[in-house]
């Protein structure tokens, strides 16, 4: 499934906030937090489904107002489920001042004036449109403007991440099809009830998945990663931790899996100049001889056979599509949802 991409990076410095700037002007109006004389380079990337999106931005401080003109202009009341992940981020809203932390949800209403200030951020926003959402209207205004610091807020969160991980490999009928799931996890989360966890297992399995997946992948390189430390990290008995990775093979099956993928992937990149000795044991084989062999299990052919034959790829190339031509405005996107 294809994003709308909306990216300063494209256009003269000296343009680049103003461009910003009326690209969320119907929603937001934004004053940039230092000069722009040097330029504002920013990202938007919004998938828009049925009923709900979700959108991915990276950008440098800025302040945002959404005012009672704004709203007059653009009058769309979805709920916005915010996660930052790199930045602060700082909200006053119906006359309460949250600042959530890097990885905590919040659950905000298009239809109430906020203001906003933030640091260089990157973020994930999910827009649920409330009259596709409406049954969920009692729990999302509940907890809105409160910082979900909670186990289900951590859920809540790394399910979004998975949503953005596999929306742009997902085939678009597909895609249109994730309301009820998007529904019932998003209900579990915020105000979890026994029919509720139920009806969301999938998703939650999902969002754990991640997680662990995560976490693997974050000590890929450290000696201690075992059983104990994912545990620990994720906030999951044994287990649970066992029951969750029987499909893959166990823990240590999927640690290992996990680590000849990462081995494949530097042996096939071009600008890789480390040996493979290197690459084995940097990734935790303390034997060059048992990596050989599980690579070849894996893979069906060697590491060497890898490096030397026509696996090999030049990671450096790369393609950014611009899409500035998509939409005039952020809230043309998010209008008819």
């Amino acid at each position: 499934m294809d994003a709308d991409t909306f990216d300063t990076r494209s256009l003269p410095l000296a343009q680049q906030f103003e461009a910003w700037s009326d690209w969320y002007g119907s929603v937001f109006d934004t004053m940039p937090r230092r000069s722009v004389s040097l330029g504002y380079e920013a990202r938007n990337l919004t998938w828009r489904l049925d009923g709900f999106a979700l959108s991915r931005v990276a950008a440098p401080a800025i302040d945002g107002i959404r005012s009672r003109a704004n709203i007059q202009r653009n009058p769309v009341d979805h709920w916005v489920i915010t996660v930052t992940t790199r930045g602060t981020h700082k909200v006053l809203a119906r006359g309460t001042v949250v600042e959530p932390g890097v990885g905590v949800p919040l659950v905000q209403s298009l239809a109430d004036p906020m203001a906003s200030t933030r640091s260089d951020y990157d973020r994930v926003q999910l827009y649920l449109a409330r009259d596709d959402f409406f049954g969920m209207a009692g729990i999302m205004d509940a907890v809105r403007d409160i910082p979900l610091q909670t186990e289900g807020g951590r859920l809540l969160a790394e399910y979004l991440f998975l949503l953005e991980r596999n929306l742009p490999s997902l085939p678009g009928e597909e895609a249109q099809r994730l309301k009820d799931a998007v529904r019932a996890m998003v209900a579990a989360c915020i105000a979890p009830t026994a029919g509720r966890v139920a009806e969301a297992t999938v998703p939650i399995r999902a969002s754990r998945m991640e997680l662990v997946r995560r976490t693997v992948e974050r000590h890929l390189r450290a000696p201690t990663l075992g059983t104990s430390l994912i545990c620990r990290e994720v906030g999951i008995s044994r287990t649970q931790l066992y029951r969750l990775l029987e499909n893959e093979g166990g823990v240590t099956r999927y640690i290992q899996h996990k680590r000849l993928a990462a081995a494949h992937a530097e042996l096939c990149d071009l600008t890789n100049q480390r040996s493979i000795s290197e690459i084995c044991y940097d990734l935790g084989f303390s034997d060059a001889s048992v990596f050989n062999r599980a690579f070849r299990r894996e893979f069906g052919f060697s590491p060497s056979d890898v490096r030397a034959g026509p696996y090999a790829i030049d990671l450096r190339a790369g393609s950014a599509r611009s899409a500035q031509a998509q939409a005039n405005t952020f809230g043309d996107l998010i209008r008819y949802l």
